[in-house]
């Protein structure tokens, strides 16, 4: 009898147990689902940032299952970040050169003469 009585507890335990995991494999479901949703946001807002700089983007990925979208976004936004410093510096090097060149422009129209033999 009181081994029924353990048992029962035991298996009360293991239950409750059981019950509390589905409960956070409900909720990762959640989290999942959420990153998948705004994966197309975090494209959308990179468009709009590369299209700033005159660039565009290679499609976002088709979205994976389960806990793989999170990787998957993961992987994809370090390997735009690999190339953005490539894209930086070119966009930097050309605002310097229109910079520069307005600058001299501005000089000639304003009579420096000097800069005429550079």
């Amino acid at each position: 009898m009181e081994s029924d009585t353990n048992e029962k507890a035991a298996m009360k335990n293991r239950i409750t147990e059981l019950e509390l995991a589905q409960s956070k494999v409900d909720e990762l479901k959640q989290v999942f689902t959420g990153v998948a949703a705004r994966a197309e946001g975090v494209y959308q807002e990179y468009k709009k940032a590369l299209a700033a700089l005159g660039a565009e983007p290679l499609p976002l990925p088709e979205p994976a299952e389960g806990s793989q979208v999170i990787v998957q976004l993961l992987d994809w936004m370090m390997s735009k970040f690999e190339g953005l410093g490539e894209v930086m510096s070119v966009a930097n090097d050309n605002a310097a050169s229109v910079s520069f060149e307005g600058l001299v422009g501005n000089l000639l129209r304003a009579g420096a003469v000097d800069l005429v033999r550079l």
